[in-house]
């Protein structure tokens, strides 16, 4: 591809938050509420009413401020908190992913919009799924920086399948614009070059949701105190509280630290971090 052609960027997502004991959710919930696929994202991503998370609509204004790319529309599902996706529609779900970004090919970057705290019928993992999904059709080469709510509970596969995790910083949540624009402005670190190192810390603690508050309390302090650790090396921290009513194995408050450069600057602020975390979770 000539490298002053405008940059092919995928967006992609099914976003969901799920209480494993709440009522399953089926495709008719998001048909209701949002589930788009490629040039229907595009009419609502620039149209005058938008339906497509916010996020989505921060990463398009932060690219189109840029320089000239070209956004690829692959599918975007958005639906309000509730149980378990139905597995079988999740798989259906999953393969037009998986066709519509082997149609796009070849790509220069992928996005990915999900909540991050999503299960399936049959999966206790489906956000990983999709991450590793992405990876394995675009390959190693293609920078890949995902957006998660700060709800998330994060795995191992999540953060190994992409180039960065930029998660919501407040709850109730305000900042969903700016954390879509940090997306946007990471893969431009990662076009001109930058090798991230990414470290991943979860803590043996599940905090109640009720507690997952970002203006005052606990959570408040340790998400400052996080922030306090960005520097010239260190580019985002993310730390998300999970969502205890997904009842999974990766529960956890998870942190995600990721740098400019593989120095070790990144292991060693999710360890301050985390040492900071653990001293407040009584």
């Amino acid at each position: 591809m000539p490298t002053n052609a405008p940059r092919r960027v995928a967006i992609l997502g099914l976003m969901l938050e799920s209480n494993r004991f709440a009522p399953v959710v089926t495709e008719e919930d998001y048909l209701k509420r949002v589930y788009l696929a490629g040039d229907e994202i595009l009419e609502d991503l620039y149209g005058p009413d938008p339906k497509l998370p916010t996020e989505i609509r921060g990463f398009r204004a932060e690219m189109d401020s840029r320089d000239d790319w070209t956004p690829v529309p692959i599918l975007v599902g958005l639906v309000e908190a509730g149980g378990p996706l139905d597995h079988a529609f999740f798989e259906t779900a999953m393969q037009e992913i998986r066709s519509r970004l082997t149609a796009a090919l070849p790509l220069d970057a992928v996005y990915i919009s999900n909540h991050g705290a999503m299960i399936t019928t049959a999966s206790t993992d489906p956000d990983g799924e999709i991450f590793a999904a992405v990876r394995a059709i675009v390959g190693p080469e293609v920078p890949v920086v995902a957006t998660l709510a700060l709800q998330g509970t994060v795995s191992e596969r999540m953060v190994a399948s992409v180039d960065a995790i930029v998660a919501y910083q407040s709850n109730p949540h305000v900042d969903m614009l700016e954390r879509g624009r940090d997306a946007a402005a990471i893969l431009h670190e990662l076009f001109a070059g930058m090798t991230p190192e990414v470290a991943f810390l979860r803590l043996p603690l599940v905090p109640p949701t009720v507690t997952l508050l970002t203006e005052a309390g606990p959570y408040a302090d340790i998400m400052n105190f996080g922030q306090s650790q960005l520097d010239d090396k260190v580019i985002n921290v993310s730390i998300l509280g999970g969502f205890a009513y997904s009842d999974t194995p990766k529960n956890g408050l998870a942190i995600i630290v990721t740098s400019r450069l593989r120095d070790g600057s990144a292991r060693r602020a999710a360890n301050r971090i985390a040492r900071f975390a653990w001293n407040q979770h009584r």
